[in-house]
């Protein structure tokens, strides 16, 4: 609960609400939906017609910009725990180091999630109300959210124990989670003209599968939600990466003195 207040306090749990409205007014308000014997009979976006593409590129965008300015509700809770003061209030608490942050980064990720979760149930209900689409993707969804949540959470507790900082913690995961691995997953296009050796190419192959793969989670959950083929893959990737990387944040965690 202390950590649920202090995700409240801070003022960038503004920006996620609006955003999520803006998700909301973006998914289910602009666009006008007709769904009829298991396909897609009208869509309209402001009026005009539009096409499944656009619904869905509108659903990845949305997704990907929440789990984006995410992190910025998040990242406080590990550099604020550790922060003089916070830090010896819970060492006269019963837990350990270890369950101490782990116990942050699991209400970290239940927090993240339901931010983003709430935003697609809203928008399930929205479209549903004006276009009399229910769309059942929106909940097969949510267990896919929480280990998207999961994933980022791990590296901004990690980040959160080496800097002690929330600015750095916020500058580190979005390089590390979303940019470097942006960049990576069109190597084929832009990175592999630079690197004409098949070494370089095979370096970068490799990165990408160091990298939490967020952008690839966005894409597979937007293809549940349009009950199309996916693959979990992205998400075994993502969590064989990101669970090491809550491992060592508790071990560095257990030698520092605070």
């Amino acid at each position: 609960m202390l950590v649920l207040r202090r995700i409240a306090a801070r003022k960038g749990i503004y920006v996620i609400v609006f955003v999520g409205a803006f998700t909301v007014w973006d998914l289910a308000v602009r666009f006008r939906v007709d769904y009829d014997d298991g396909d897609f009979t009208r869509i309209e976006l402001d009026g005009r017609p539009a096409t499944r593409l656009h619904l869905r590129d509108s659903y990845l965008f949305d997704w990907a910009v929440l789990s984006f300015l995410g992190v910025l509700v998040i990242a406080p809770v590990i550099p604020s725990m550790i922060r003089k003061g916070s830090i010896e209030a819970l060492h006269a608490l019963p837990f350990s180091r270890p369950g101490m942050l782990v116990g942050h980064a699991t209400t970290g990720t239940v927090a993240y999630g339901l931010l983003m979760a709430l935003s697609l149930l809203m928008v399930c209900v929205v479209q549903g109300a004006v276009s009399s689409y229910w769309n059942a993707g929106l909940l097969l969804v949510l267990l896919p959210v929480f280990v998207l949540a999961f994933c980022i959470t791990c590296y901004l507790t990690l980040f959160g124990v080496l800097f002690g900082s929330t600015t750095m913690s916020v500058l580190v995961t979005w390089l590390y989670v979303f940019i470097i691995p942006g960049f990576l997953q069109y190597r084929e296009k832009a990175l592999y003209r630079i690197a004409d050796s098949d070494i370089g190419r095979n370096l970068m192959d490799a990165a990408y599968y160091v990298f939490p793969q967020v952008a690839d989670m966005h894409t597979e959950g937007v293809a549940i939600i349009f009950h199309q083929d996916f693959t979990i893959m992205p998400f075994v990737v993502s969590l064989t990466t990101s669970v090491p990387a809550l491992m060592l944040a508790v071990v560095l965690f257990r030698r520092r003195s605070f």
